[in-house]
């Protein structure tokens, strides 16, 4: 087990002016003002090993927060920032044929301003991964990637299944990708004033043959 700590001030020369258009559009501008911006940041890490089934479980953790100044509609207002995010996973593997790992992951991130006419913005998600592999022989690795993404609105599911054959100095191997032939996902930030929101287009349902050479 570990952890960090650290404190940062940052000293600028600019103070950020932002004048909302629309709902769509902003217009930015940058004034000469001295300001600051400080940071505390915050991370723990550990893992643990057991001999029964062979079990591993690790831990990751951090926390960062930042106060910074933005002038929004002619308003001077102090903003405060915070990020963390938590990763907990475990490795299992009960019989040499059969191996087996999980790890949860989380982020928030969250912006309040001061002027209480200013809106706070927040988001969040969780991510589930799972892994299996079975090796019903030496040469031969079957494998199947779950992954479910988690936000307040929707939830997205992912899967990648895959076999392998290992020769001597050669691996051949048929790879399914997305097999629930997702088209896109969305992924939601905090930046600044607003919170924004990015589609990400995912390829089509595919099958891939592989084949690796080793000398």
């Amino acid at each position: 087990m570990e952890g960090s700590a650290g404190y940062s001030i940052m000293k600028r020369h600019l103070i950020n002016k932002t004048f909302f258009i629309d709902d769509l559009f902003q217009q930015n501008e940058s004034l000469f003002s001295k300001n600051y911006i400080y940071s505390p940041i915050l991370g723990i890490s550990g893992s643990k090993m057991f001999d029964w089934w062979k079990t591993k479980f690790f831990l990751n953790g951090f926390y960062k927060e930042s106060e910074y100044t933005y002038i929004a509609q002619n308003r001077q207002t102090d903003f405060s920032g915070k990020s963390y995010s938590v990763n907990l996973g475990v490795t299992i593997q009960p019989r040499k044929w059969f191996n087996n790992e999980y790890e949860l992951r989380y982020i928030n991130n969250i912006l309040a301003g001061n002027d209480q006419r200013t809106k706070n913005f927040s988001t969040s998600y969780f991510q589930h991964s799972l892994s299996t592999y079975f090796f019903p022989c030496t040469n031969i690795q079957v494998g199947i990637k779950q992954d479910l993404f988690r936000t307040k609105e929707v939830n997205y599911y992912f899967a990648n299944f895959n076999v392998l054959y290992r020769f001597k100095k050669m691996d051949i191997g048929v790879e399914i990708r997305n097999l629930t032939n997702q088209t896109h996902y969305v992924f939601e930030n905090v930046v600044d004033f607003y919170k924004s929101r990015t589609t990400r287009t995912m390829r089509p349902r595919e099958i891939m043959m592989k084949m690796n050479l080793n000398f």
